[in-house]
């Protein structure tokens, strides 16, 4: 399942001007999103579901110095947050790539289902969770 999900991840890093794309294998559904108004330089979902439900997503957030990603894990009660921040190393007009991105702070914490922090608050966290929630359905 995951390689079939770093193939989409692959898939949509080449065609950019995708705002929703399906790909399905079996019970297994791959879909992006374009959260707007989150960031001025966009931000879009990549969501995995599994059997109708929502499984597990990735937010990329892209801003004028860095980007932050966003991964969400969706268990029973809870959902699993790692957030990574990432500091361009040159200008943002001449990243060509990966190698160009420096991570600056990762994180890693749980949120309820209506998007509140469970347990010790957290210092500087991304809250898109409600613009999540509203872009993508949780069961397809």
């Amino acid at each position: 399942m995951i390689k079939y999900f770093f193939i989409f991840l692959f898939c949509i890093s080449c065609n950019n001007s995708v705002h929703k794309k399906n790909i399905e294998q079996k019970d297994i559904i791959i879909a992006t999103y374009s959260l707007e108004g989150v960031s001025t330089q966009g931000a879009e979902v990549n969501v995995v579901y599994n059997f109708g439900k929502i499984f597990k997503s990735e937010i990329v957030i892209y801003g004028e110095t860095g980007k932050a990603t966003i991964n969400y894990e969706f268990e029973c009660e809870r959902i699993c947050v790692i957030e990574k921040h990432y500091q361009y190393k040159t200008s943002l007009e001449n990243v060509n790539s990966n190698d160009d991105l420096e991570l600056i702070k990762q994180q890693k914490y749980y949120l309820d289902y209506e998007g509140n922090i469970i347990g010790e608050s957290i210092k500087d966290w991304i809250d898109v969770f409600s613009e999540f929630k509203d872009k993508v359905p949780f069961n397809r």
